[in-house]
């Protein structure tokens, strides 16, 4: 079963307020939680005064009984087998030799773990671009701008980073979108040799600091067709790449929707649609 446990967290607006997050995922037992995982939602908390959605970053373990997989996400290096962490100490530690294990630093070394490693998620991981992404939008209350495939009941999330495109305007956002529906975490539509070449651009310079490679892909790409000059006199190997790939690429297509309300109700209209 899950572990809960608790935290303080003291909002923008003032209100302090005492959250819940999770520890440790047995994926058989906790399907909701893996599917929180999966559409990115996981260890939320919602301030009770504003209604701010908060993401907590805490180390938790998944463990999967079926696949005999057994992850540690987001431990320092020097946590052994999770036993430095106290708040999991003595939760069903035992029996770890007998797992495939995995030491992976945040969810996306999680997601392509998975990806690798279980079986359904193996046979769908080529799938993915039958389907165009929805990106969400934000809204008060609701989870922030989430770019979102769903294929055969599976429901795949990636939360996008506000800090990043606040108070940009709307051609800003759409190219950051349309960026990310070409490389995402889930899919991408560059060819295995120009996948190689932004990640070794990447590698030798990033755009934004501290950001993940797929992230930056999309803020490189905005900021590209907001100004290509001053985008090229700052950031030439970024620039370089995006004129080498050309537009045509660029003309994938996705949707938004105003809310997963919104979201949800267009997935149901379209499975109650007969064959």
């Amino acid at each position: 079963m899950a572990l809960i446990n608790k935290c303080d967290i003291t909002c923008r607006c003032g209100e302090r307020f005492t959250a819940e997050y999770v520890s440790y995922v047995f994926a058989d037992i906790d399907p909701e939680l893996k599917d929180a995982i999966l559409k990115d939602h996981f260890n939320c908390a919602v301030c009770p005064q504003c209604g701010m959605t908060f993401f907590q970053e805490h180390p938790f373990i998944y463990r999967d009984e079926a696949n005999k997989l057994w992850i540690e996400v987001g431990y320092p290096p020097n946590a052994a087998k999770g036993k430095d962490i106290p708040a999991i100490q003595g939760h069903y530690l035992e029996g770890q030799e007998n797992y495939r294990q995995f030491k992976v630093a945040d969810r996306a070394a999680l997601i392509a773990v998975l990806f690798s490693e279980d079986p359904e998620f193996k046979k769908i991981s080529s799938r993915l671009d039958e389907n165009e992404p929805v990106f969400i939008a934000p809204q008060k209350g609701d989870i922030p701008v989430v770019l979102f495939y769903e294929y055969q009941g599976l429901q795949l999330g990636q939360r996008l980073h506000a800090s990043h495109h606040d108070g940009k305007p709307d051609t800003w956002v759409s190219n950051y979108c349309t960026a990310l529906a070409v490389h995402n975490l889930f899919n991408s539509r560059l060819k295995p040799a120009d996948a190689e070449r932004w990640n070794a651009v990447w590698q030798t310079t990033k755009h934004v600091a501290a950001s993940g490679i797929y992230e930056d892909f999309a803020v490189s790409f905005a900021d590209f067709m907001d100004d290509a000059k001053a985008f090229s006199d700052n950031w030439p190997l970024q620039s370089q790449f995006f004129t080498s790939l050309g537009s045509a690429i660029f003309n994938s297509g996705h949707y938004f929707a105003a809310s997963f309300a919104e979201l949800e109700s267009a997935l149901q209209a379209e499975q109650a649609q007969p064959a």
